[in-house]
């Protein structure tokens, strides 16, 4: 039976721990037989799991007129039916399309998946969508005409996220239809399934119908391609988050990694700073590889605004101050025993009696230390950037700013936001670089004003 082999697959991927775990599923009911059949196949197994709470959601995306409005009222039957709630989002899809200058399909996508994230927070819940293993072939056969690398071949996911589950992944559109008319399940059709305009539905009525002259089971065959190329990736990523656990990445260490290995890195290197999920381009790795083993330093431009640095401390990922918004000039006061942000940093003021000892003196492992006398400080203290003519006092000779950051070889990306500690003659403390003559405490400070830089844990950028 149908379910039974359902069934089997979610005991072997771990979907079925998921559902047991969670409680909760929201069914993406779309009124088509594969999401018809799913409804129906999560209704037969709340019998042996009385307590699973099921929801249906819909999305009516008014791009096929009465069509679409039909569909809507069957899924308020069927639902009914079945004594499950249902949710309804209606979305003038074309509208939203040629707002974002986006196409129906991906809108679409972007539509529902929204829809389903808020479902999901909402109700603590897992979201299924009837993704079969046709499906997983036409993605396959998609991404391998964009010329994707191992994981486009990853296919569809049988889990993504702790949220999405995929339950009749390893069944066919030709099984789950056939099952549908001999269980008197209803569903209704999408006329624009035939329009060859879609990509999918080209690659789903013209390639893959060849593909089965040569191989009937060619669907199973793409399951069984996904499933070794993901164990591949997960691999890979897992070994890339070890090597990025020291950020940066000493610069020897990553150019002797595997090409394989290397833009796993770089994307993990990436993902962590931007906290974004899209993938790099091929060319964003080439560009990476090649700063990497150049013998100058620099950086090469990414995606969403954030750039891959190279210096002799290591390679890292960052923003990328070439497209940043900076002010021509910040300077913020600094008070005792309060945290004050600054352009990425944050900066505190401890006296004797309230420091803390033993703090790393690294900024590039996020923090710095710097221990000022007291007596010899002239008025309020306060951080700011540089500024263009700055000089600083430093083993008595009055030296441009500029310069010092240069010796000291301070990144380039950092020089413009990096906080320089002031009182009322003028710089006293540049982080990296030291502390101006006379200001610095030592064994005859009676008071000393301990400040504490620390560079901000990237969270939600």
């Amino acid at each position: 039976m149908l379910y039974k082999k359902a069934e089997k697959y979610c005991r072997e991927v771990g979907i079925t721990s998921l559902i047991e775990e969670k409680g909760s599923v929201i069914v993406a009911l779309s009124g088509g037989a594969d999401s018809s059949v799913l409804l129906s196949f999560f209704v037969d197994i709340r019998k042996d799991l009385p307590h699973l709470k099921i929801i249906a959601a819909h999305v009516n995306h008014m791009i096929r007129g009465e069509e679409a409005d039909r569909d809507e009222e069957f899924c308020k039957e069927i639902c009914k039916s079945h004594g499950i709630p249902l949710i309804i989002k209606k979305a003038d899809v074309p509208a939203l399309a040629k707002a974002a200058g986006e196409g129906l399909e991906e809108c679409a996508r972007n539509v529902r998946y929204d829809f389903f994230e808020e479902l999901s927070k909402e109700y603590e819940a897992l979201v299924a969508t009837a993704h079969n293993a046709d499906d997983n072939l036409e993605t396959l056969i998609f991404n391998l005409t964009r010329g994707s690398g191992t994981k486009g071949m990853a296919g569809i996911a049988p889990a993504r996220d702790g949220v999405y589950i995929r339950p009749l992944l390893s069944l066919t559109g030709e099984e789950i239809r056939s099952f549908a008319r001999d269980n008197d399940i209803p569903y209704v059709i999408d006329s624009t399934n035939g329009d060859i305009a879609y990509t999918r539905n080209t690659i789903r009525h013209k390639v893959i119908p060849l593909l089965k002259e040569i191989n009937p089971r060619v669907s199973d065959a793409g399951l069984r391609l996904s499933s070794a190329a993901r164990e591949d990736c997960l691999h890979l990523e897992r070994e890339a988050r070890i090597i990025c656990q020291k950020i940066p990445v000493p610069k020897e260490e990553i150019n002797a990694l595997s090409p394989a290995l290397f833009s796993r890195v770089i994307r993990e290197l990436y993902k962590e700073a931007s906290k974004k999920w899209e993938n790099l381009s091929e060319k964003n790795v080439h560009d990476a590889k090649k700063l990497c083993q150049s013998a100058n330093g620099g950086s090469v431009s990414l995606p969403g605004g954030y750039a891959l640095y190279c210096d002799r401390d290591g390679v890292f990922v960052d923003r990328d101050l070439r497209y940043a918004e900076k002010s021509a000039f910040l300077s913020i006061p600094l008070r005792m025993g309060e945290a004050a942000e600054f352009c990425g940093f944050v900066l505190t003021l401890w006296d004797n009696d309230t420091y803390i000892k033993n703090i790393e003196e690294n900024i590039y492992n996020l923090s710095l230390h710097i221990a000022l006398d007291c007596d010899k400080i002239n008025g309020n203290i306060h951080a700011r950037t540089r500024q263009s003519g700055d000089t600083f006092l430093f083993h008595r000779t009055n030296k441009k700013l500029k310069k010092l950051l240069c010796d000291s070889a301070i990144p380039r990306h950092l020089r413009d936001t990096l906080p320089l500690i002031c009182d009322g003659d003028g710089i006293i403390a540049v982080p990296t670089v030291g502390i101006r003559d006379g200001k610095a405490a030592d064994s005859r400070t009676k008071q000393i004003l301990h400040i504490i830089i620390a560079k901000k844990e990237n969270k939600n950028n």
